[in-house]
């Protein structure tokens, strides 16, 4: 009787749990890009890279190996050349926080290059990266996202706490917004017409830009990215035409990481060390899509990338940005050797 019991209740908990394995691997995806020095493969998880990372030169050697955890390199990390040697070795231990393995260095070049960049709690509450020279900085790019999915961003989402965080915020004049016309923090709008002109309209917000300042800082081997702001876009309610999507208005990140640092994340599941919202934006736990970068014109994807290609082309950037680290991981280090 006992066997035919255990039997059921293993039934039963295999219905229960079931659907739940189904879900999260719905969630979970191996992609592949191709790009002209290195093919990639790696891990998706609820819009996060999320797993293994595999890349290799076109004879097929492998170039890189490591492991992302929730956007962020994480564990043991190998780069190699087209000929099977290795050139470079690190282990990280943290956001941020690495030591290189190989190459060996000499002890002065060793003193000042293997040691990852010490991040800081500031009075303000929040961490940040310490004071960079301009003649440290390898190489500078400048990249705009969009936070769409709202399943993969619940933190910034579910019931709309971050939106009047923010609407809080410009009220009591902590956080100031500032106009669409542009992204450069040119137009301060006046707090009691904004929030009133706000209140006015029948609309929910869609989704979040974010315009970023990505660095290779030579000295400390990593490559920063500086969320230089942040805009809200909301659509009339009951409206799924995107067309109808409206830019509310742009803040400056910097000027408030202090606000975003004393409001904690309200929805649970969220990894230890993301307790709030400037923890949230820091460490990068949130998925986004690239729909700008950089470029003379001054043009978003969609202007000059062929509908069908627009997905491919923004993994592209993402992508080329890893592999593109990982040169600068060996060639900086060359540099230093040499001096």
């Amino acid at each position: 009787m006992s066997t035919v019991t255990n039997r059921l209740s293993f039934c039963l908990c295999f219905l229960f749990f079931f659907p739940l394995l189904v879900s999260a691997q719905k969630n979970k995806e191996i992609k592949e890009c191709h790009l002209k020095e290195s093919r990639s493969t790696y891990t998706i998880e609820n819009g996060m890279l999320n797993g293994e990372y595999l890349s290799f030169h076109p004879n097929g050697v492998k170039r890189a190996e490591g492991q992302f955890e929730h956007n962020m390199r994480s564990g043991l990390w190998t780069i190699w050349d087209s000929t099977g040697n290795m050139l470079h070795k690190r282990l990280y231990s943290g956001v941020y926080a690495y030591n290189v393995i190989f190459p060996v260095l000499n002890e002065k070049d060793a003193d000042f290059v293997t040691k990852s960049p010490i991040l800081k709690q500031n009075t303000e509450g929040y961490l940040e990266f310490p004071p960079t020279k301009d003649s440290e900085i390898m190489f500078s790019k400048r990249y705009w996202r969009q936070i769409i999915s709202k399943k993969q961003n619940p933190a910034l989402f579910e019931n709309d706490h971050f939106f009047s965080l923010l609407k809080q915020g410009i009220s009591n004049e902590k956080i100031k917004a500032y106009s669409v016309q542009d992204d450069r923090f040119t137009t301060i709008l006046d707090a009691n017409d904004f929030i009133k002109k706000v209140d006015s309209l029948d609309y929910e917000v869609v989704s979040y830009r974010l315009k970023e300042h990505y660095s290779f800082n030579v000295r400390h081997q990593t490559g920063q990215t500086t969320i230089l702001g942040l805009a809200v876009v909301a659509r009339l309610k009951n409206s799924n035409n995107p067309l109808q999507d409206t830019t509310l208005f742009w803040v400056n990140i910097p000027s408030i990481r202090k606000v975003l640092a004393k409001e904690k994340v309200v929805v649970s599941g969220l990894p230890t060390d993301i307790k709030t919202y400037d923890d949230l934006f820091f460490k990068r736990y949130f998925s986004s899509k690239i729909y700008k970068e950089s470029n003379v014109k001054n043009q978003d994807l969609e202007n000059y990338v062929a509908i069908g290609n627009l997905e491919e082309t923004r993994e592209k950037i993402e992508i080329d940005l890893i592999e593109s680290e990982h040169n600068f991981w060996v060639h900086s280090l060359n540099l230093y050797a040499k001096r």
